[in-house]
């Protein structure tokens, strides 16, 4: 949800930390069964935000799980 999504951002702002990557489940209607439950675990989709200081490729990262975004701002979803 909107709540969650400065978490990476508070969290890069520490003292001493580089790179802050905030990870969470989100709705996927995809695989809700009528009784609300899940189906497999490996269907369940899970968003990531990273943050980075300056100097720290967080893009890089996220591209390599099929994200993107800004050197020092980006995302990707798994499922898993």
């Amino acid at each position: 949800s909107e709540d969650c999504e400065g978490i990476a951002s508070e969290l890069k702002s520490l003292a001493g930390i580089k790179i802050a990557i905030f990870g969470r489940e989100v709705k996927n209607p995809e695989i809700e069964n009528k009784d609300n439950s899940k189906k497999d675990n490996y269907q369940r989709k899970w968003k990531f935000s990273l943050r980075s200081q300056v100097g720290t490729d967080v893009n890089a990262l996220a591209a390599t799980f099929g994200g993107g975004g800004h050197i020092n701002a980006s995302g990707c979803s798994l499922y898993g």
